[in-house]
């Protein structure tokens, strides 16, 4: 089995950037032939959160990044270039958090 570590930088509270750098790792791994990436800790978040966890729509928009890598994951999706899911809420502009739609 050959395993990837994604040594990624991500930006505190750019869930939709820090994503593309989770799907342009994933796609990098995949080429080099790896069955398992490991990312680092609240990578999507970005780290350390501090005051962004204290936001009531940080939490939900996180979750949808993490299913978004998911689903991309699991379809065999990642970056090279392509165009990157971005999960409903999740704004271009770093720092910048939308609320999820209502359901």
């Amino acid at each position: 089995m050959r395993i990837a570590l994604a040594q990624i930088n991500p930006t505190v509270g750019d869930l939709a950037g820090n994503l593309r750098k989770h799907l342009d790792a994933l796609a990098r791994a995949r080429d080099a032939g790896a069955q398992v990436v490991v990312f680092p800790e609240m990578s999507i978040l970005g780290y350390p959160p501090k005051d962004l966890l204290l936001k009531p729509a940080v939490i939900p928009l996180a979750a949808q990044a993490v299913q978004g890598g998911a689903e991309a994951a699991a379809k065999g999706g990642g970056g090279g270039g392509g165009r990157h899911h971005r999960p409903r809420g999740l704004s271009r502009k770093k720092h910048r958090l939308r609320r999820p739609p209502a359901a």
